[in-house]
């Protein structure tokens, strides 16, 4: 992997990663929520080390890359971690991160309700 996340270091705290399932949604989730798996995106790497608490998710039939708006909103109100989950994209993170759980909740949510 390129970018050396395996290498990172990750802050105690919340995440919060905005991914796409052009695969099928129940398929992806199900894929991130196995421990055992081949390595292929970011957040495998990251997953490797920490926990799922909370899943959270959006439809869009228009074909835009809604993952990509959600992305726009919380880079403005989270910190991130530059250049994760994005590298098929012009977005500067797709990877949040909170100290508290109830303000990242919070933005997400706010996120997906105005995307």
């Amino acid at each position: 992997m390129s970018a050396g996340w395996d290498l990172f270091f990750f802050s105690n705290g919340f995440y919060a990663y905005v991914g796409s399932a052009m695969g099928g949604l129940t398929a992806r989730i199900n894929r991130h929520l196995r421990k055992e798996k081949k390595f292929h995106w970011h957040i495998d790497y990251l997953l490797k080390y920490s926990s799922i608490i909370d899943i959270i998710t959006g439809e869009n039939n228009d074909g835009s890359k809604y993952q990509c708006r959600i992305a726009r909103i919380l880079i403005k109100n989270l910190d991130c971690i530059k250049g994760f989950g994005c590298s098929d994209c012009k977005c500067s993170s797709h990877l949040f991160f909170s100290p508290k759980k109830k303000i990242i909740l919070k933005h997400v949510l706010t996120a997906f309700n105005n995307a």
